[in-house]
Parts: C-alpha cells; structure tokens; sequence
C-alpha cells in the first residue's frame, strides 16, 4: 500500500494546528470557568442566600460549563458532537431512572433552599413532630426534638406535605383555658386574670388580653384565656400563667372543680331486702 507522504504531512501539520488550538482553548476556558465560580460564589455570599445553595448552584454551574467546554474541544479536534451528546444524554437518563428517589429529595431540598419556607433555627411541624430545625442539606432535613432525638426528613416529602412554621410572625397568641366551680364568681375570676396579664411584662396589651366564659361543663364553668406575646416569650407566658393563676385563684376565693356525682333518692332506701 502506498503511502502519500506529503499529505500526511499535511494532516498531521493541520491536525497539529488544530490540537494545539483546542488544547490553548481548554486551558483558558478551564481557568476562566473556575474564575467564574469563584466570581459566583462570592456573589452569592453577599446576597446571604443559604450557603448549601450557594454551593450548590456555584458546582452545578461549573461542571455545566465544563462540559460544554469539553464537548466544544471536541468538536475542534473533529469529533461528532451530536453523537457525544447522545451518548451524555442516555448516561443521565439512566442514572436518573436508578436514582429516581434521591433525586425527588434533592429536587425538594432545593426548592426548600429557593423558597425558604423555614431556616435553620426555626422551630417547626413535620410529619406531626415538633422540634428545631438543626440543619437542611439538599437531600435531608435534620430536626432536633424537645427530647434531644435528631429525626431526619427527606426534602422531596417535606416539600409534597404539610408544614407549620412556629417562627414566621414575630408574635404568636397563647391559648388555654381555666375551669372554676359552680357558684364561682366569673367576674372576678376575669378580673384576677387581667390582673395577672397587667403583672406579666410579656404579655402585649396590644391586642388586648381575650377572656370569655365558654363553655358550661358538666362539673366546671370553662374559661377562655387567649393572650399575645412575642414568639420566643410562647411557653414562659403559657405555662407561667396557669401556674400563677392556680396560686391565686385559691387567694381570692375561687375554687377549682373536680368531678363528683350527686344521687337522688326517690323512695328512699324502704323495701330493700324484703321479700313478700
């Protein structure tokens, strides 16, 4: 076989032209992607977004870039480009398939990282638990509970159910009632409570104090206590005030119930025992 010496002389002068020029391309557009990463996570530092996210979104855009640089070079030294990406699209739809609940998290923990709907800090409802929000990966959300048990809760449930947030509004109401015996002054009893709302420094007065008769139980008359405070000040005002009132009350002549059964005799106790 025959062998054209001058064109392959050629080929590897054009070829070598053309790798060096993709080579040169690489190596810049190499530094200058991690010169925008860089550039982006500073930028996103400064807008105080989590930093979870930030880092994420500054990784997701350098390996995008990455590979459209790659698949650029390529196309420089001669490669088909639509086969490459054929190729690239297939592996990402298998993975996808394989990967199809990790990803359904990590598509939730960034919808939770975008949105915001709680930080870390807050105290927040999941799932019926109740506990601090320790920390939010973009996979899994860490509740820290009253008991000191850390629960773990997949951002793509999180993101698909119910979710109550104790620490949105700066001020929240505390709710409990009281139950007084019958025969009680109500009126007194709301005036003691008002009493006791003036005395406690974190209770607001702006909304005012609520105190309602509400509801007439079979041993107790109900009272309707229903108070604002701010957020952090929630359980000190809602346990504190019905330990203060259950002090006070007695002082002041009004008695708790408890239940108790009244028996009527119609006839009396005559009869029992006889026999005809």
């Amino acid at each position: 076989m025959n062998i054209n010496v001058e064109s392959l002389k050629d080929w590897i002068i054009v070829f070598g032209v053309q790798f060096l020029i993709a080579l040169a391309v690489l190596i810049f557009g190499w530094y200058a992607i991690n010169f925008l990463s860089r550039f982006l996570r500073s930028r996103l530092q400064k807008r105080d977004i989590d930093p979870s996210l930030a880092e994420f979104i500054t990784l997701g855009t350098k390996n995008l870039l990455r590979v459209l640089l790659i698949i650029s070079v390529m196309g420089m030294l001669g490669f088909e480009n639509t086969s490459f990406i054929a190729v690239l699209g297939a592996l990402a739809l298998a993975i996808g398939l394989a990967l199809q609940g990790t990803l359904q998290n990590f598509a939730g923990g960034v919808i939770i990282l975008f949105l915001k709907p709680f930080r870390t800090g807050d105290v927040v409802e999941i799932n019926g638990e109740i506990g601090k929000v320790e920390k939010i990966s973009l996979f899994y959300t860490f509740l820290r509970l009253a008991d000191n048990r850390i629960v773990l809760f997949p951002n793509g449930k999180i993101s698909n159910e119910q979710l109550t947030n104790f620490n949105v509004e700066p001020l929240r109401r505390v709710d409990f009632s009281i139950a007084i015996a019958y025969g009680d002054d109500v009126s007194l009893a709301r005036t003691v409570i008002l009493q006791l709302c003036a005395e406690d420094t974190r209770i607001l007065t702006e909304p005012p104090p609520f105190i309602a008769l509400g509801e007439l139980a079979d041993n107790s008359i109900n009272i309707i206590i229903r108070v604002w405070c701010n957020t952090a000040d929630y359980w000190g005002v809602f346990f504190d005030m019905q330990e203060r009132i259950y002090a006070v009350f007695p002082e002041r002549g009004l008695n708790f119930p408890f239940p108790q059964l009244d028996l009527h005799l119609v006839n009396g106790v005559e009869g029992i025992g006889k026999q005809d």
